[in-house]
């Protein structure tokens, strides 16, 4: 039988033998990063940790005032407004009202886009609920994804579109990983041609006599976003 005696080290060891862990972690560090190209550093300590720069999911959602998130119940009474004003509907396709029982169950329901194929994100402008921007006709096997996005009149040309569709856009491309996104348009609807194009998607083409309304027949314009050129 073998008994081991282990004596508590001393303070000046311990110090001595910290000391030579950071002075070889700060060494493998300098190796292994550029100073030029270093990422941000906090001290931690006696060891300076790296901080990579990169948005968190709350700075994803976010673009200034305005803020995208997911619906909640309290969303039931805007979403029976907006989807069931007759105004909106040659836009979204709706033919018939909506029920109280069907928002509820979307609000209340867990939104999946892979499952479920859509994503909807309500659009808050300084906290108050002023639009929503939703993913259709979402294909994880193709890696893209239809965009459509409604702000309600009072809120307009004052740039919450915009910036809704930037936050939207970058999660589809970082976060979703997608490879495109899609989405049509009205030939006659001028600011939300503008929109689009300023956001950076191309017109892929144009449906002659698409949509039927009450004043006729309306072409529809199609725009198309790459967000990655990456064959794989």
């Amino acid at each position: 039988m073998f008994l081991f005696i282990v004596q508590p080290p001393t303070m000046v060891a311990i110090n001595t033998t910290l000391n030579r862990r950071t002075d070889v972690l700060k060494g493998r560090m300098a190796r292994k990063y550029d100073r030029s190209e270093r990422p941000p550093m906090r001290a931690f300590g006696f060891v300076q940790v790296f901080s990579p720069a990169m948005s968190t999911s709350h700075d994803l959602l976010r673009n200034g005032p305005t803020r995208l998130r997911t619906l909640e119940p309290s969303d039931v009474e805007w979403m029976m407004r907006w989807e069931n004003d007759p105004a909106h509907w040659n836009v979204s396709g709706t033919t018939v009202p909506y029920s109280r029982a069907t928002l509820t169950a979307l609000c209340n329901g867990h939104q999946d886009v892979h499952s479920a194929g859509q994503l909807r994100w309500v659009i808050e402008e300084m906290g108050k609920a002023v639009g929503a921007i939703d993913l259709y006709e979402f294909s994880a096997m193709h890696q893209r994804s239809g965009i459509g996005i409604l702000v309600d009149a009072a809120h307009r040309g004052k740039g919450t579109a915009g910036r809704a569709l930037d936050i939207a856009v970058r999660h589809a491309k970082e976060i979703l990983l997608l490879k495109g996104l899609h989405a049509q348009v009205h030939a006659d609807n001028e600011p939300s041609m503008k929109l689009f194009a300023a956001a950076g998607f191309e017109e892929a083409g144009r449906l002659k006599d698409w949509t039927r309304t009450g004043d006729g027949w309306r072409d529809t314009v199609t725009f198309q976003l790459i967000l990655n050129s990456d064959p794989s």
